[in-house]
């Protein structure tokens, strides 16, 4: 729109056929242009995230329904029919289950996590945090509601949080995850151009919050994780790593080196982890006890559905990995 303008007001300005005082107008209005574009760009760069935001803006598509999928030559239009062969073909990446040998009350060693208590303020806190964009999760209730109730609904989830650790009793509707297929490329056809993309409850995912926050603090104390990892840590952005990675880089290239990079891009990596080695691995960051057997638990008796225009498939169990965007 602000490149049209622009060319709209050159050609008032350069138009012969115009009055003199039509491109006087139509040069303030072009200064005016040039004003506002050169204002719209100090705000975008005065802060990072205003910068993110505009260009995400455009560059993120709200994808259309999900078309036709052609199924071993067949054309595929019914929704039912996508969802069904969807859930198939993203079950059919999971590993299958093995048996996890893990003493869960070996908890005497010290620096051990193995209890967390969920407190009102720190309930209260994650839900604040709930998306309100989610607005029709596995339970049915909106992110929004968690988000503007939160100082009400803090104090009975605490309890029910709680239970959970305790009893290790996590509710069937936490454990459900509603799957939305996303194109991998422009004009998919058929299912392996689909990825994955997971929504659970919100009120689920703030006790994950509570419980991430919890294992990050651990972590720290006890220096379980490299530096150099900046994944999946908080305060630990692409950006910083990045800057970190170019300082390194253009030093090198300063002094007369060469550089050698090497990208890895894991396959499937969310799917098919075994969930018998994340527990391995949870074990020897020292996570024990009641908290250990609450996620090994939530990982094995995970199910999921996928949802095609609004049309919903049976559900089917997710046999190793963890749902994207849970955190424990």
């Amino acid at each position: 729109m602000l490149s049209e303008m622009k060319e709209f007001y050159s050609k008032i300005i350069n138009d012969p056929n115009k009055a003199g005082f039509s491109q006087k107008i139509g040069s303030k209005l072009f200064k005016f242009h040039q004003k506002f574009v050169k204002n719209q760009q100090k705000i975008l760069l005065q802060k990072q995230r205003n910068l993110y935001d505009y260009v995400s803006k455009i560059v993120k598509q709200k994808f259309a329904p999900i078309p036709g999928i052609n199924e071993n030559g067949i054309l595929i239009t019914d929704d039912a029919q996508k969802a069904k062969g969807l859930l198939n073909y993203f079950h059919s990446v999971y590993n299958s289950k093995s048996p996890i040998n893990i003493n869960y009350e070996n908890d005497n060693e010290d620096g051990c996590l193995s209890n967390i208590s969920f407190s009102y303020d720190a309930v209260k806190k994650h839900l604040k945090s709930c998306s309100g964009k989610n607005l029709n999760g596995p339970d049915g209730i909106p992110g929004i509601i968690l988000k503007k109730c939160s100082a009400v609904l803090a104090y009975p989830l605490s309890i029910l949080f709680q239970h959970m650790i305790d009893k290790c009793d996590v509710p069937d509707v936490f454990r459900i995850s509603h799957v939305s297929a996303i194109p991998k490329i422009f004009n998919p056809t058929t299912y392996a151009h689909y990825r994955p993309i997971s929504a659970m409850s919100e009120i689920n995912k703030a006790a994950d919050r509570v419980i991430r926050e919890m294992i990050e603090k651990h972590l720290k104390l006890i220096k379980f994780l490299p530096d150099e990892q900046y994944g999946f840590r908080t305060g630990c952005s692409t950006t910083k790593q990045m800057i970190i990675f170019m300082e390194d880089t253009v030093k090198d290239i300063n002094d007369g080196k060469t550089i050698d990079i090497i990208y890895i891009d894991m396959v499937k990596a969310f799917d098919t982890m075994m969930i018998a080695k994340i527990a391995e691995q949870l074990e020897k960051a020292k996570i024990r006890g009641k908290l250990l057997k609450l996620i090994i638990s939530f990982l094995e008796h995970r199910r999921f559905l996928v949802k095609v225009n609004g049309v919903h498939s049976d559900t089917e169990e997710a046999t190793s990995g963890a749902p994207q965007g849970v955190k424990y």
